[in-house]
This record gives structure tokens, sequence and C-alpha cells, in this order.
């Protein structure tokens, strides 16, 4: 995880500082690829260091906090025009 997170970064600033699309989308690319390798190690991760009463809780907020994090977004999306 720690080695993702400054590629993770650097795709964001790819994506917000990009001057043409290439960039955009190469951006779009590596921020693709670090977030669903995030969301492989995320779990292994919470499985090692959770204690064995709160390992399913934990496991299975990341699910929840990533479809709430989707349908905010389309909720936002559906009041800001663009």
């Amino acid at each position: 995880m720690l080695a993702l997170a400054p590629a993770f970064v650097g795709g964001w600033l790819l994506i917000g500082f990009g001057h043409n699309v290439t960039l955009v989308l190469v951006g779009r690319f590596v921020t693709g690829f670090c977030g669903g390798s995030f969301t492989l190690t995320i779990p292994i991760y919470v499985s090692e260091i959770a204690e064995n009463s709160v390992r399913g809780v934990l496991s299975n907020m990341l699910v929840l906090v990533l479809c709430v994090g989707i349908l905010f977004t389309y909720i936002l999306g559906s009041y800001i025009p663009w």
C-alpha cells in the first residue's frame, strides 16, 4: 500500500494538471490501477491486523464505504451543473 500511494497521487496530479487529453487518460489509468490494487490489498491488511471479534465488520466496511461514495457522487452530480 505504501508503494501504491505515490503512484496514486501522481495519477491525480496528471489528471489535475494535464495539459492534453493523453496526460489525463494516463492519469486515469494510473489512478484506476492503483484504486483496484488498493481494493485488493486493504482487506488482506485488515484481516491480518484486526482482532477476531471485529474482523468481519471491518472487512465489509470497505465495500460499504465504496458504495456510499458512489451514491454520494451520483447525488452530488444531479445537483451540480456541468
